[in-house]
């Protein structure tokens, strides 16, 4: 959301709260900005899902986001959370293989997760439990064969912006 109306701080206050692995990954500066984006969409997700409650909750501030993004994003150590593909900002934000937050249980919660978009995308409102189970009923509907996907992979052919 690069239209947003404000920014909750400046990148380069937090530079020294990035995980290491970030430096070998585009650098630390890129990252921190990108926790930034991050923090301001999970601000307003979930500001729009407490409006739809019956009885609106006491929303997580921006420290609180802040330290979950930061939590989760160190604790990939670099690979998304399900699909263990590599994080990196060298793709364009419709990008497929662009990193994503992944919200464990509800947008109103801090429980955190970084995935790859499309893999977070697919899982969208499934538990984790129900998108195993997707993922094993698909192979089996499909005729397919358990397997993995090579680390040179450049992700779908189509991004989330329309373009193919």
């Amino acid at each position: 959301m690069a239209n947003l109306p404000w920014q909750a701080f400046d990148p380069d206050e937090i530079l020294d709260q990035m995980p290491k692995w970030t430096a070998d990954r585009e650098g630390v500066q890129p990252w921190a900005s990108w926790v930034s984006t991050k923090v301001q969409t999970c601000m307003e997700r979930a500001k729009k899902a407490n409006e739809k409650q019956a009885s609106p909750k006491r929303l997580p501030t921006q420290e609180e986001w802040l330290e979950a993004v930061l939590d989760a994003l160190s604790k990939s150590e670099g690979i998304g959370a399900y699909s263990k593909f590599r994080l990196s900002l060298g793709h364009g934000s419709a990008h497929g293989l662009y990193p994503s937050i992944e919200h464990i249980s509800t947008p109103l919660d801090t429980e955190l997760k970084v995935e790859v978009r499309v893999v977070n995308d697919m899982k969208s409102i499934l538990s984790v439990k129900e998108f195993k189970l997707l993922c094993e009923h698909l192979v089996q509907t499909l005729d397919g064969k358990p397997g993995t996907i090579g680390d040179d992979w450049e992700g779908p052919a189509r991004d989330f912006s329309g373009r193919t």
